[in-house]
């Protein structure tokens, strides 16, 4: 059984017995891997920020050490945020570690 389906399992059958008390376990984080973008799309709000400050970049080591302590219930990382996430180099390789891990990833 993965670690994603033993977590939602565990997840259910707590929520179904009644031994919730709110606490709830992510199925999907989202990592932002850089903050640069070479677009001004109309929609995005980085667009629209006065100042949105200096560049900075997701270093791979940083990647797989965030990634390698993610709780079990991740089943997904949503690879996201204000910054266009294609202009980090080392993305392929990052999705490499996410597979490597038994984690699937989302581009937003």
């Amino acid at each position: 059984m993965s670690r994603a389906l033993l977590s939602r399992v565990w997840t259910s059958a707590r929520f179904l017995t009644g031994d919730w008390k709110g606490q709830y376990q992510p199925e999907e984080v989202i990592f932002e891997v850089t903050t640069g973008c070479n677009l001004a799309c109309p929609m995005c709000a980085r667009t629209h920020l006065p100042e949105p400050g200096p560049v900075k970049t997701m270093s791979l080591g940083s990647f797989e050490q965030l990634a390698g302590r993610l709780p079990a219930s991740v089943e997904r990382v949503a690879i996201a945020g204000l910054g266009e996430p294609l202009l980090n180099r080392d993305l392929p390789n990052m999705v490499g570690a996410l597979t490597s891990l038994g984690l699937g990833s989302v581009l937003y």
